[in-house]
């Protein structure tokens, strides 16, 4: 019987300066970027649906903001690590703009969430 032994999946460097290190980063991408992109189109189908086929009503204004915001974050999610804070971004000034409150402090109170967000997440 011969005995093979198996290659490590990776390797772990000391550097003294950083610590351990993973030699081979793991990517973080989706394992299934097809689905994204048809979970987006279906999403975005939805939204045309609903902006021509309804009239405005109330309880359809909600729907509009919801199907809005999870057709352009998985749209973003597929190019963009950083996908969630430009949708809340984009989203929430859309829903300032509805509601008439677009003004100087409010934008710039939205733009610092979403640049702190931004932080946030490229920092973990």
């Amino acid at each position: 019987m011969s005995t093979t032994l198996r290659e490590p999946r990776y390797h772990i460097k000391v550097d003294f300066t950083k610590g351990i290190k993973n030699e081979l980063k793991i990517m973080r991408r989706s394992k299934k970027p097809f689905i994204r992109f048809v979970l987006s189109f279906l999403l975005w189908i939805a939204l045309l649906i609903l902006v021509f086929g309804f009239s405005p009503t109330g309880y359809l204004i909600p729907i509009f903001f919801l199907l809005l915001f999870l057709a352009l974050y998985f749209l973003l999610s597929s190019f963009l690590p950083l996908a969630s804070p430009i949708t809340i971004g984009i989203v929430g000034y859309l829903v300032l703009r509805f509601f008439h409150m677009d003004n100087n402090l409010n934008l710039v109170l939205l733009l610092s969430l979403v640049v702190s967000l931004g932080l946030y997440q490229n920092k973990g």
